[in-house]
Formats: structure tokens, C-alpha cells, sequence
């Protein structure tokens, strides 16, 4: 700084330029880092909700086929719900284990080609089929506390995410107004360097004039 500097405003003026370059280039870099957390939240999250949503889409179709089965959705529903109770592996297997039992009884009795053999089989059928189609309820009833924990664990990670987010932004948002705050104040100390300078002008001239004064008072 010169001797003469107090009068004027320019090294001021420099440094609030510094000033403002260091902090819009501080901010630079944190913006890029919370934008870096930012996208390392939304991924991991999402890592997490994949095994969760995998359980829940699989846990659906059990669901569905519940509601199916206790007739929630209508004539064909009910109908895809009676078609996957037959086409279940252990149902067929016991139906046909039974049928070839009765086939052989009333074979060795002599009494295969009578009326009782038709009998005997429908009447098989037909309690093998209420008994297995209660248990075939039953083992679909588990699908609906499997879609709710799934649905549970979705709901918490995508609050949590939302939280994150939420605090992230507003981390960035802090970190914004701190920087324009700096700015403001920075520009604002270099315009009332103005004022000090013109006080030191004014100050100078009123020391020159009292120093003629004082000249002037001597040589009378």
C-alpha cells in the first residue's frame, strides 16, 4: 500500500475481487461433492431396495392368488385360483395314487366294472379335493405377511432416502447462502472504503488548512 492509498478505493476493490473468486470457486467444489453424495445416495439406496422390491413382487402373486381363492376377484379369478390348485405336483399325485388304489380294490373284488367303482372314485375326488384345496388356502395365506414386511422395508428406505436427499439439499442450500453472504459483505466493506477515503480527503484538507492558518498566524 502507498501513502497515498487511503484516498482511493482500488486495493479494496481488489481485494473483495479475490474474495469473491475464492468463495464462488470453494462453492464450485462443494456443490460437485454434494452433487457426488447426492448420486451415491440415490445408488445405494436403490441397492438396497432390490432385494426388498424382488420379495414383494414375488409375494404379490401369492397375494393375488389368495384373493383369487377367496373369490375377492371375481368369477375369473376364482377360476385361475381352482386351475393352479389342480395343476399343483402333490395334488396330482395323491389323486392319482388314490384312483389307482381304488381301481385295484375293486379289481381284485371283482366289482371294477360296477357302478360303486365310479362312486367310490368321485367320492375320493371330491374330499381329497376340499381337504387339499383348505391346505392350498392356507399355504397362500403366508404371501400376505411376506408382502407387507417387503412393502414395510421399501417404505423405510425410500423415507430415509427422502431424508437424505432432503438434508443434502439443504447442506447445499446453507452452503450457498454462506458464499452469497461473503460475497455481499465483502462487496459491501469495499464501497465503504469509499467513504473512508473521502473522510481521510476531507480530513487531509481540513490538516492543510490548518497548517496555512498557522502559517499565516506566524508571519502577521
Amino acid at each position: 500500500m502507498g501513502l497515498f492509498d487511503i484516498f482511493g478505493t482500488g486495493d479494496q476493490q481488489a481485494a473483495a475481487a479475490a474474495q469473491t473468486q475464492g468463495i464462488n470457486q470453494g462453492y464450485g467444489q462443494l456443490s460437485s461433492l454434494f452433487n457426488q453424495g447426492q448420486q451415491q445416495l440415490q445408488q445405494n439406496y436403490t441397492q438396497g431396495l432390490q432385494p426388498f422390491q424382488q420379495n414383494y413382487q414375488q409375494a404379490a402373486g401369492g397375494t393375488q392368488q389368495l384373493g383369487n381363492a377367496l373369490g375377492l376377484n371375481g368369477a375369473a379369478g376364482n377360476a385361475q385360483a381352482v386351475q393352479g390348485f389342480q395343476n399343483n405336483p402333490g395334488y396330482q399325485f395323491q389323486l392319482q395314487q388314490g384312483n389307482a388304489n381304488i381301481l385295484a380294490n375293486q379289481a381284485a373284488t371283482g366289482q371294477l366294472n360296477s357302478g360303486k367303482t365310479n362312486l367310490d372314485l368321485q367320492t375320493y375326488g371330491q374330499g381329497l379335493a376340499n381337504q387339499g384345496w383348505n391346505q392350498y388356502v392356507q399355504n397362500l395365506q403366508p404371501y400376505m405377511g411376506a408382502a407387507n414386511s417387503a412393502a414395510g422395508g421399501i417404505g423405510t428406505l425410500s423415507a430415509g432416502l427422502g431424508n437424505q436427499l432432503n438434508a443434502n439439499s439443504m447442506g447445499q442450500g446453507n452452503a450457498a447462502y454462506g458464499a452469497q453472504t461473503s460475497i455481499g459483505n465483502a462487496n459491501a466493506n469495499a464501497d465503504l472504503a469509499g467513504l473512508n477515503a473521502s473522510a481521510n480527503s476531507l480530513n487531509a484538507l481540513k490538516s492543510v488548512g490548518s497548517l496555512g492558518a498557522n502559517l499565516f498566524g506566524m508571519f502577521r
